[in-house]
């Protein structure tokens, strides 16, 4: 079982956040997305594994990276999380015992099931509009389509196919999983709102083109 942290300068949480994950996994996986400060180094003094890219590349690269890693590693489960601080650890055995009982291959932590709607009012929009959208185009219902904290079968993993570079990756992970059959269920997770320069409408404009793209090219 190994965890797959996405991190973009984030030397400040990283080490936190992979020790505390480190207590549910075998192994841990910090996948350093062209990092400008010391993130890789933190990380690999925490006991994490790291994979480096040498240019900031994307979230959904990042993820494509510690998938293969997480492959590579015999991983029968795989859980994501942001390197942020932004999700508990100590949640982690809820979402692996949702894919563990066969009842899902996907297990999504939902941070809106407790209540939790944080963010500015834009990044509310956006996350709002963007799961109305994935629920009424591609079928996909959930109560949070934009988190990150998720865990993943070993069947999941071989299964999708995603291209998204960007934070869009996480819709397109959903979208592939529901037209190729994979069970998706959420499980209500904590949430801390951290903030963070998250670029919400860049992010939406490549939203919609992922939609229509998946509209006009469905595989």
């Amino acid at each position: 079982m190994c965890c797959v942290l996405p991190a973009f300068n984030e030397e400040k949480t990283v080490a936190e956040v992979a020790g505390e994950a480190g207590k549910y996994v075998d192994e841990v996986i910090v996948v350093d997305d062209g990092s400008r400060d010391s993130t890789a180094r933190v990380a690999a003094n925490s006991g994490a594994v790291v994979v480096q890219h040498r240019r900031n590349m994307g979230k959904g690269a990042a993820l494509r990276s510690g998938f293969k890693e997480a492959v590579e590693r015999r991983a029968d489960i795989v859980i994501t999380l942001d390197a942020d601080g932004e999700h508990n650890p100590k949640d982690i055995p809820k979402l692996v015992d949702l894919v563990q009982s066969g009842k899902v291959d996907i297990a999504v932590g939902s941070r809106l099931q407790n209540g939790a709607e944080k963010g500015s009012f834009l990044r509310r929009l956006s996350r709002a509009i963007t799961t109305l959208v994935l629920r009424m185009l591609f079928d996909v219902h959930l109560s949070d389509t934009q988190s990150g904290f998720r865990c993943l079968s070993r069947k999941a993993i071989e299964t999708l196919h995603f291209e998204s570079d960007s934070f869009v990756a996480e819709s397109e992970i959903l979208i592939d999983a529901v037209r190729k059959d994979l069970k998706v269920g959420e499980v209500p997770v904590a949430y801390v709102h951290v903030g963070g320069g998250f670029p919400v409408l860049k992010e939406t404009a490549l939203f919609i083109s992922l939609c229509l793209r998946r509209i006009i090219q469905p595989q």
